[in-house]
This record gives C-alpha cells, structure tokens and sequence, in this order.
C-alpha cells in the first residue's frame, strides 16, 4: 500500500492478510489437502505473482505455502521477500526450505527464475497431496532429513496418490524436470 523509511529502518505498509497462512489452511483440512478447484485457483493466483515478479527481475527463491497469506476473500499473496534476490548471470547462494529446494542449486549448478517454477511445482504436489513428493519420513535430525530429500530430489522420482488427475500430474511432472532447460517456465496457458 504504501513504503517510507527513518533513520533506522524502511517500513513497508500493506493490506491485511484476514485470511491467514495457506499453510494453516492445508493442515486444517481433513485431509491436509484441497480439493483440485481450490488448488487451481491458488495455483493461478500464484502463477500470475511469480510472472509479475519476474517481469521486476527478480527471483522468488522460497515459494511454499507459510510463504502465502490469504486475504479476506480467499486471494493468495507472496510474502516474505527475504530470499528473494535481482536475477544475475551467477546465481548460486543456497536458500530456502530443503522440500523446496531446486535440483539445479542442489548440484552447485546456480539458478535462475525457472528455479521457482520447480518450486511452484512442488507447491501443486502439495496442494493436491497433502505433503511434498520428495520427503523421507521421520528422520532424527534436520541434517540427515535434508541430505535424503536433496538425494531424492536428484533421483526426480514422483509418486502421485489415486486421487490426483492426470492433467494435474502432467502438468507437475512438466515442472518437476531436473532439466532447467527443460521445465515448463511461466508461459503457461
């Protein structure tokens, strides 16, 4: 809404988020997921965030569900801009949550906007699942349960449960290509 600064700091003034963490929303659910209408509808919303940032020439770097807030209406809003950085030719600090995490920035390859488009990816699976396609399960320490997700990234490997549609697994199995190259980008129709 609005931006100023004193001495100390800048300020940033926005319009209440009512609608709490999409993050809240998904655990609240019964089945820790939403149905794939809802998704859609986030999905697209956030779509159109991500494209508009890029258009800024900026990178994301940290799209998961405690990163978007709802307004009163129901309408996703990117918050948390801390890992977000101006694209560069060298992209190659590691941020963000390791579910999340890029193969390409796993591999010391650098990033670049296509980067959140795996991440987008990973926000459908879990929409649509209920939880991230490349957990482990329980593991004792924050290392161990890294180090396995970042394996299992590299593998590319993605198990969908019954109840996901074949558009919606097309569609993440595009996003979810260890290739950059290759991922489908925010050209989507």
């Amino acid at each position: 809404v609005a931006s100023f600064k004193d001495e100390k700091a800048v300020y940033l003034l926005m319009e209440a988020a009512r609608g709490g963490e999409l993050f809240y929303h998904l655990e609240a659910s019964a089945a820790k997921r939403f149905d794939e209408h809802t998704a859609c509808f986030i999905a697209a919303s956030v779509l159109g965030a991500l494209q508009h940032i890029h258009q800024c020439g900026l990178i994301y770097r940290d799209l998961k569900p405690e990163n978007i807030l709802l307004d009163s209406k129901g309408y996703p809003k990117l918050v948390d801009f801390g890992c977000a950085k101006i694209a560069e030719d060298s992209n190659l600090t590691m941020c963000g949550t390791p579910e999340y995490v890029p193969p390409e920035l796993i591999q010391g390859l650098g990033y670049d906007y296509r980067s959140d488009y795996w991440q987008y990816g990973i926000l459908l699976f879990e929409m649509l699942c209920g939880f991230t396609p490349f957990e482990p399960g329980f593991c004792a320490d924050h290392a161990t349960k890294a180090r396995l997700i970042y394996e299992r990234i590299l593998m590319g490997r993605v198990d969908f449960p019954r109840h996901v549609s074949q558009e919606a697994r097309d569609l993440i199995k595009k996003l979810l290509v260890l290739d950059p190259d290759q991922r489908l980008d925010g050209r989507l129709d």
